[in-house]
């Protein structure tokens, strides 16, 4: 039996409780969580974590901030003559007005990156950049007022130019908006243009605002409480390597399993499938198909369609059970009569090759038929080639053709190289009729 025969549908919705705690809100110190937008060589530059992120407020009698051309470019034999050399055509681009070139020095300045480290400057170039529209030098402007890096701290100004940056569409931008309002930090507290603000970010693949959104939705705060959108956005930031996300997706999966559980040995059939799925892909418990078979028999033993399919496949591969057609032929008939695409299939496969029933391709063509009229794509194909051979239905190409070509347009496997020698032998009349009885047979 092939992949497509053999597979396991994902969970179905179990019952739905409180959540967990509300937890892991950003301190105080949010620009912890936040970082510079890089420049030309894909700088990042951080904040410290915790208290420190913020830094001391510079004191009133700071002196002025330098001008570019003085001789600020880095000695430190450790950094890189290229690093070098590139800040030197960046101090000479910049004052000519590039804003990209502006931006870009002030990372540099930002970071002390082939030159001396110094925050007055980064925030001089970032204005300048900024002041010209450059939406990540009017994220990076925001982020040094919220950080009092090299100007007075000012979380207003700091919204002022993060909400710049955001409106043109600037992922991180937006995250840091989303920080502020999260917070009170510059504005008022409001969850729900955070949680707004966040899913800007989220949408467009920023990690961390996905792991926030994720946070929203399991603490119910800004957007409905729902578990099963939090452990999407958990599981597209973990996609990124996001460590937190990770944590919550790994911590989601586990009380998910016990939610499970006690339903499950409460007897509600939908959580008994679950946990069987969960014990045959390994989701959330340690793959085990004893166990997955033990959970998917209670469910199909009250009748749920899902889970008479999924045993009928463990009997059929000797998963979990001692390989039994004739068992695996009865739970797939169970789950077809109660209009199981799959199942309607696999019990067709089983009369087409005498697994657990006798040979009948009369049989074989009514159920593949079943199956093929509710899109099922191995099952068009199979009634496809059961038309052109007269297996089971007089033979009729026109018919086939039709089928096939509905396999085909789902690129089933082989579909359309059969169709295609299946047009030499036929008329084009014939090749029109059946164009058009494709568009007739499935709904």
């Amino acid at each position: 039996m092939d992949a497509e025969e053999r597979g396991l549908p994902g969970p179905q919705t179990g019952r739905r409780s409180d959540e967990r705690e509300a937890g892991r809100r950003i301190t105080a110190a949010w620009l912890a969580a936040a970082a510079l937008v890089a420049g030309e060589l894909g700088l990042q530059a951080t904040l410290a974590a915790g208290a420190e992120a913020r830094g001391p407020r510079p004191a009133e009698s700071q002196p002025a901030a330098r001008s570019a051309p003085e001789a600020t470019e880095q000695k430190d034999e450790g950094v890189p003559k290229d690093a070098r050399e590139s800040a030197r055509q960046l101090r000479d681009t910049a004052p000519r007005g590039d804003a990209q070139a502006q931006h870009n020095l002030g990372v540099r300045y930002a970071e002390g990156a082939g030159v001396t480290k110094d925050d007055q400057e980064a925030v001089r170039w970032f204005r300048k950049a900024a002041e010209q529209g450059h939406a990540p030098a009017q994220h990076n402007l925001g982020f040094m007022y919220a950080a009092g890096r090299g100007v007075a701290q000012d979380d207003q100004e700091a919204v002022r130019w993060f909400r710049k940056a955001a409106a043109q569409g600037l992922a991180m931008a937006q995250y840091s908006l989303g920080l502020v309002y999260a917070n009170g930090e510059g504005v008022p507290k409001d969850v729900e243009e955070s949680a707004r603000w966040f899913r800007k970010s989220a949408e467009q693949g920023f990690a961390a605002a996905q792991n926030r959104l994720g946070d929203l939705y399991t603490n119910g705060e800004g957007v409905p409480e729902n578990r099963y959108e939090a452990a999407r956005w958990y599981l597209e930031a973990s996609k990124q390597g996001h460590a937190e996300a990770k944590q919550s997706l790994r911590a989601w999966a586990a009380d998910q399993i016990r939610r499970y559980r006690e339903a499950a040995e409460a007897g509600e059939p939908e959580a008994q499938f679950n946990l069987a799925n969960s014990y045959a892909t390994g989701q959330g418990v340690p793959q085990d198909d004893s166990e997955a078979s033990r959970w998917f028999r209670k469910a199909a033993e009250q009748g749920l369609a899902q889970a008479q399919h999924n045993l009928g496949v463990m009997y059929a591969n000797g998963e979990g059970v001692r390989k039994d057609y004739r068992a695996a032929a009865r739970w797939y008939r169970k789950a077809a009569a109660q209009g199981v695409a799959q199942a309607q299939h696999n019990l067709a496969f089983m009369y087409a090759n005498a697994q657990g029933v006798g040979k009948d391709y009369r049989q074989a063509a009514s159920w593949f038929r079943k199956s093929a009229e509710q899109g099922f794509a191995p099952a068009q194909h199979k009634l496809g080639k059961m038309y052109a051979s007269g297996e089971g239905v007089a033979k009729d190409l026109v018919q086939s053709y039709a089928w096939l070509t509905l396999a085909a347009a789902q690129q089933h496997e082989n579909a359309e190289e059969e169709r295609a020698s299946l047009r030499t032998l036929m008329t084009a009349s014939e090749v029109t009729e059946a164009e058009n009885l494709s568009g007739q047979l499935v709904p």
